[in-house]
This record gives structure tokens, sequence and C-alpha cells, in this order.
């Protein structure tokens, strides 16, 4: 089966399925990644290794943005981010 990234992203966001991409490079996979999820309507960061929390801040904030919206969001920032 040979297949490409944009047709299957096409169908993750057809299931309503959202990719949320993290890079550790530059160009060119920050570009892929960036329009992996812009297709699936998900979001796509650069991974800071300099900071051990970043990934659980990423997965935090955009689970509580979908489930309670912005303000969710803003509370955890205020709470957990210094």
């Amino acid at each position: 089966m040979s297949t490409d990234y944009r047709e299957e992203c096409a169908g993750l966001a057809h299931k309503g399925i959202k990719v949320y991409s993290f890079y550790l490079g530059g160009h060119p996979p920050k570009q892929e990644f960036d329009e992996i999820s812009r297709i699936t309507g998900g979001e796509s960061q650069k991974l800071n290794l300099n900071d051990p929390e970043s990934l659980i801040h990423a997965i935090c904030e955009n689970a509580l943005e979908d489930i309670g919206g912005a303000a969710l969001r803003d509370t955890y920032r205020a709470q957990y981010r210094t």
C-alpha cells in the first residue's frame, strides 16, 4: 500500500482526529509537522529540551482548552507556569 502523509492527514481530519506534533529541529521537519497539524486541526510546537516539563504543559494546555476553553487553559497557565 502506498500513501502519503497528506492523504493520511485528510483521513484523520475527516474523522475529527487532531494531530499535535512536536519537533526538535528546524527546516524541513518543522514545515512538515506544521502542515500535518494544520491539515488535521491540531497544533505544532518546537519541543524545548531545556525545559523538562514543556511537553507536559503543551499536552495539558491543549486538553484543557478543548475541554473548557481559553479560560480553563489560562487558569492552568497562571497556576503551573512560572
